[in-house]
């Protein structure tokens, strides 16, 4: 992967199993530049309620109409996978929630 100053991954990780999903995050990180930035944005499975809304766009993105293909069982991250990952790594974290009837949150992560 060529270093970067930025990486956007969005609606991507709840497609990975949690071992992939670990090992594609750790490779983005190598991957940014100094003062590099990671935007990721995903389904978060702690917020309970809203999960319901989220796992329903899936059905239809993935059974009826059929624009994204899955190989596995969908695997939403938790927000402490992202929390460890960032204090792991020294990265600050933000989070913007701009859903209402979804868990999809909007991480930014700045290394």
């Amino acid at each position: 992967m060529q270093p970067c100053d930025g990486i956007i991954i969005a609606d991507v990780l709840h497609y990975l199993l949690p071992q992939q999903q670990s090992e594609l995050l750790d490779k983005c990180y190598n991957a940014l530049n100094d003062n590099g930035i990671l935007i990721m944005r995903d389904g978060i499975s702690e917020l309970s309620g809203r999960i319901k809304g989220t796992k329903l766009t899936e059905i239809f993105s993935t059974k009826i109409f059929g624009f994204n293909k899955t190989q596995n069982g969908l695997h939403f991250i938790s927000r402490k996978l992202i929390d460890d990952f960032a204090a792991r790594n020294n990265m600050s974290v933000q989070v913007i929630d701009n859903a209402k009837h979804t868990a999809n949150l909007v991480f930014v992560l700045r290394k």
